[in-house]
């Protein structure tokens, strides 16, 4: 009798074995439907943790700026742009706006706070919800087309930056009495020639919020004075909610 040959193939299991070698065991896929639910849940709790850990360390690095204290309702008025159109109170509701109190015939104060005043306008042309107003203390002369040749000298963008006159009594009343600024007249000086205007008026300048609350005053001559109102619009005025 021929012995079977040691080298010859095994034969190949059928199709229901390898199913059975391969198939779970009932407590495999127990397991496996509890581990991979389980898994997830961890992975999402992971992830959740993280996002809020980052949050709060950002929360904490980040510089903490306290509010400007309102200091009370901005006046309302209604005068005349240098380009013609009138602009009121209401006209600025929804933008936050910086103010001062100039005329065109001073050589003095006047300039460096006008100079002030364009170099904040570069600095904050990005945002379109700040303009600057600047009203005249001397009416008779200052005509819109004198506060246009005047506008022209500092670069002043129309729509960034208003220069407004009006009825002489109301920009002084606007001035003394609803932004508590200095404005009037002084004793002329009859030594000159010709005589200067005889015209006095704060150099401070108003920040205004978007719902016309005035919000801080600074000195419109100290060299840095644009920088310090630039942070302080970007960094407590503009994150403040706008009025509804």
């Amino acid at each position: 009798m021929n012995e079977p040959d040691s080298h010859a193939p095994a034969a190949e299991p059928t199709a229901a074995a390898r199913a059975l070698v391969l198939a779970p065991t009932k407590p495999e896929k127990h397991l496996a439907g509890v581990i991979l639910p389980f898994a997830m849940v961890l992975v999402a709790a992971v992830m959740v943790a993280g996002l809020w850990g980052l949050a709060e360390y950002t929360r904490l690095r980040l510089p903490k700026f306290e509010p400007l204290p309102r200091l009370g309702q901005a006046p309302a008025f209604s005068l005349t742009d240098r380009s013609g159109a009138t602009i009121t109170r209401d006209s600025l509701r929804g933008r936050i706006w910086v103010a001062d109190f100039i005329f065109t015939r001073c050589s003095t104060e006047c300039r460096l706070m006008s100079a002030q005043m364009r170099e904040l306008q570069d600095m904050l042309r990005p945002l379109r919800d700040v303009a600057l107003v600047s009203f005249t203390v001397d009416p008779e002369y200052d005509t819109p087309e004198v506060l246009s040749r005047y506008a022209n000298e500092y670069q002043a963008d129309p729509g960034k930056w208003l220069m407004l006159t009006g009825d002489r009594d109301a920009l002084l009343r606007l001035s003394n009495e609803g932004f508590r600024l200095h404005a009037g007249e002084v004793a002329p000086d009859d030594a000159a020639d010709p005589p200067p205007p005889r015209l006095t008026h704060s150099r401070r300048i108003v920040l205004v919020d978007r719902a016309a609350v005035i919000r801080a005053y600074y000195d419109g001559t100290e060299a840095d004075v644009a920088s310090r109102i630039r942070d302080d619009i970007q960094q407590r005025l503009a994150p403040e909610q706008p009025p509804r």
